[in-house]
């Protein structure tokens, strides 16, 4: 009998701390949902962040604010996208070099904008929305896409539209943001040499 209860007392107490294992997995896994004031960190005064390539740490693309001001409601700044001396800026490639946050969302626009240009712009729909939504590539959208993974970060990129489609090289390309860290990776076809760049 003595034997009996000991064993159910070693089972229990064997048992307890498996339990608070499986409750802390679940709190880990738990998916962050990003705010909605996530883009504001693409208009954070003075904020660098420095992407190293996978393959090779000193080949670094470096990303900074600057001009960050207001207009009208919105917080608005310049993007410099530095590859060594090389300016790789390109809001078209995915690299924005001005952007504007307001409550609706992201709007994304070229340093040349002037702020009555930008005002305007304003008027219209964000480029993204506030806060960061998920959706597909499609042949409607021009192969955009937005994704949010389960830490919170959120990439924006293109790719082919077709399910079908097969590719024999590198034909994706994206940027990825944490609402913390800012700007996290840069990838595939918006890369310098179509690299990985990573924080």
């Amino acid at each position: 009998m003595l034997k009996t209860w000991v064993g159910c007392l070693v089972l229990a107490f064997a048992v307890v701390p498996a339990q608070a294992e499986d409750k802390k997995a679940k709190v880990a896994k738990k998916k962050v949902v990003p705010s909605k004031d996530f883009w504001k960190i693409l208009v954070k005064p003075n904020a660098k962040w420095v992407l190293k390539n996978e393959e090779d740490k000193k080949d670094i693309v470096t990303v900074e604010t600057y001009d960050v001001r207001k207009v009208g409601d919105a917080d608005v700044a310049r993007l410099r996208w530095m590859h060594g001396k090389e300016d790789i800026g390109a809001t078209e490639a995915g690299k924005p070099t001005q952007v504007a946050v307001t409550d609706k969302g992201l709007f994304l626009l070229n340093a040349k904008n002037d702020d009555a240009a930008i005002a305007k712009r304003l008027e219209g729909k964000p480029s993204r929305s506030s806060p960061p939504k998920e959706y597909k590539s499609t042949k409607t959208n021009g192969g955009r896409y937005i994704s949010i993974a389960d830490t919170g970060e959120v990439c924006m990129g293109e790719a082919p539209a077709d399910p079908d489609f097969q590719c024999e090289d590198v034909c994706d390309a994206y940027i990825c943001l944490s609402e913390a860290k800012g700007l996290v990776e840069l990838q595939g076809l918006w890369a310098p040499g179509n690299a990985f760049y990573k924080q």
